[in-house]
């Protein structure tokens, strides 16, 4: 069995971008991940060690090579429309882990139809706390950009990445492309929180990770996200390497703010089930339906928000009444409340925002 066998049967499946790598510790990230962790700028959406990020056999103890395939994807058209939200391309459509992991259990299959010993392998995708990225880079699919995403000869950065961790020997990719970013800085430039710089990545300034982190999310960075419910495509729909990459229609970018804010966990799980989003649930996407309504700054959507104050999360009710601020600061001068925690919350409120008027500080909260 070889590397050029199995990419002609890939290919058949439809799968035109696949490499090879050997089982040996990930490198040229140590520094990186040393740097960000040194400055609290690990997600917690990831692994918090290098050894889990960089060591294949910790996954699979008997792994001698990893085969990754890149899945081309269409970015998003972001026009903005009241009531509406904006959803990155790792929302719309079905779910490209399902996708992905199709691909790479038909190659596995594949292989061990054509092999004569059993073999042992992992499938991962987003399941493992290895650098998909590193391994992307490692297997020849692409190279790093300034955006921080694995940018491909024929299919820009616009690339879900999976793969196999397996017990057989192959190939390793020779050709390890080089960085073709050059001079071009609109990534860094186009980035609304400035999470992209030169030596590094903030990570809580990157929108993507804001409409994903469980944690508490300040004043300034419910700002920033605008109406962005889950991810961002920013950095990649200015980059040059991405102009021939398709886009999705408005309509199939956007999603219904109000329907969101009134789902309950059954309604999210039964309507969402099939999307990229899903998994990160019903909390965590209805706080950022209520964060987009008051980044719109209407008046009428103070009533749509109200009856979100009887709501049993606490935490829900503090960003609601944050939104109602938002939307007609004079109506949330008059709301009275009696619940402490709630009542602390509005004084904060009040308080930043006339700090921030008066030209103060207002980084955080």
């Amino acid at each position: 069995m070889t590397t050029e066998e199995i990419k002609i049967f890939a290919k058949t499946i439809g799968v035109d971008l696949i490499g090879f790598t050997d089982a040996s510790p990930l490198k040229g990230i140590e520094e990186k991940f040393l740097k960000r962790k040194l400055n609290n700028q690990i997600s917690e959406l990831g692994p918090n060690s290098l050894e889990e990020k960089t060591s294949p056999i910790r996954m699979l103890d008997s792994c001698k090579s990893i085969i990754t395939i890149g899945i081309p994807y269409e970015l998003t058209d972001y026009q903005k429309a009241n009531k509406y939200g904006h959803m990155s391309s790792g929302g719309i459509g079905t779910d490209y882990h399902k996708i992905l992991w199709s691909s790479l259990e038909k190659i596995v299959e594949y292989i061990e139809k054509n092999s004569k010993e059993k073999i042992n392998y992992k499938i991962c995708v987003d399941t493992c706390p290895l650098s998909d990225r590193a391994i992307a880079f490692s297997s020849g699919i692409g190279y790093y950009g300034k955006n921080n995403f694995i940018i491909s000869k024929k299919y820009g950065s616009a690339i879900n990445i999976g793969y196999i961790l397996i017990d057989k020997v192959f190939l390793k990719a020779k050709d390890i492309m080089k960085n073709q970013c050059g001079t071009c800085t609109l990534c860094i430039d186009s980035c609304p929180g400035q999470a992209i710089v030169a030596d590094g990545f903030e990570i809580n300034q990157c929108i993507s990770q804001l409409t994903q982190t469980k944690k508490e999310l300040s004043y300034f960075q419910r700002e920033l996200m605008d109406k962005n419910i889950y991810g961002c495509d920013i950095c990649q729909r200015v980059c040059p390497k991405n102009a021939d990459v398709s886009t999705h229609n408005t309509e199939q970018s956007q999603i219904d703010l109000i329907d969101l804010i009134h789902l309950s966990n059954s309604d999210f799980k039964n309507k969402f089930k099939d999307r990229g989003f899903s998994w990160r649930g019903n909390s965590v996407i209805k706080r950022n339906a209520i964060i987009a309504l008051g980044n719109e700054q209407v008046k009428e959507n103070y009533d749509e928000l109200l009856f979100l104050l009887d709501h049993p999360s606490v935490t829900l009710k503090k960003y609601t009444l944050w939104a109602l601020y938002k939307s007609d600061k004079k109506r949330f001068n008059r709301i009275d409340i009696t619940n402490k925690d709630l009542a602390i919350e509005k004084e904060r409120i009040l308080e930043y925002y006339k700090k921030k008027l008066m030209g103060g500080k207002h980084e955080s909260n």
